[in-house]
């Protein structure tokens, strides 16, 4: 894995939960090329596995990841 791919590992779950009125963050992976999807799932499948703790808050999620599995 990249150093870019970690950055964007690191601010994709670290990224401050909403406030209330703000715009909701919205992804449409329709937009990625196949390669692009690819890469993405494998990604998004290494956070996931990464995970040791997970708490839910009142204004979202927080996840623990090991970063040992990155």
């Amino acid at each position: 894995m990249t150093i870019t791919s970690r950055a964007w590992i690191v601010l994709a779950v670290s990224a401050p939960a909403q406030k209330p009125g703000d715009t909701p963050l919205a992804c449409n992976l329709n937009t990625l090329t196949h390669d692009e999807r690819e890469r993405h799932h494998k990604l998004s499948g290494k956070v996931f596995s990464a995970v040791v703790q997970r708490r839910e808050l009142g204004d979202g999620y927080n996840f623990r990841l090991d970063p040992s599995r990155l």
